[in-house]
């Protein structure tokens, strides 16, 4: 088996692993990630070392710096979380980075600049800063002059609700849209 199947079949492995603790925990544990660019590197220093190719442990060096710094461009523009940060670190690492890039890694650097750029473009929109939580709605309603205390399913009818909604600026059926839903 060569390097590049392996590589292929070891990233599927860490996607799978990956997006299931993300979904079914909210997290990708750390030790996925750590585990996984140790095994990548490991595996292209043995490969180095086996062939005698001094290039293919530095595609993976470079590969991890690469997509980490692709990584933390994605989180600080909000795009994910940390963990996806490490894991896409981790493939670079496995995948490693060629100065002749392949379809894989082309579709991968491509779908990061696209998400980057809507993200870039939907930022710069003019917004105005909607409350998310009980303690801002509540904020809000106390600049309107509004005390707001009634018992569940008794007291406020739908349309002063909504009546004050419309006098804050906000919609009248409550929705917002919600920009961080790390908080």
């Amino acid at each position: 088996m060569d390097i590049i199947t392996l590589a292929i079949i070891l990233s599927f492995i860490l996607l799978v692993v990956g997006s299931y603790t993300d979904f079914r925990w909210l997290i990708v544990p750390d030790w996925l990630s750590y585990t996984a660019i140790i095994t990548g590197i490991s595996i292209r220093l043995t490969a180095s070392i086996i062939e005698v190719n001094p290039w293919h442990l530095f595609y993976g060096l470079l590969g991890l710096g690469v997509f980490f710094g692709l990584g933390c461009i994605g989180y600080y523009l909000k795009l994910w979380g940390g963990g996806d940060t490490k894991i896409l670190a981790a493939l670079g690492a496995i995948l490693g980075f060629w100065p002749h890039p392949n379809d894989l890694m082309v579709g991968i650097v491509s779908h990061f600049l696209k998400r980057a750029l809507l993200n870039i473009a939907r930022d710069t929109k003019v917004k105005v800063k909607k409350p998310q939580t009980r303690t801002q709605w509540g904020a809000l309603m106390r600049k309107l002059g509004v005390k707001v205390a009634t018992p569940a399913l008794d007291g406020i009818s739908t349309e002063q609700i909504e009546a004050m909604l419309a006098a804050a600026g906000l919609p009248t059926d409550g929705k917002v849209q919600l920009f961080d839903g790390r908080t």
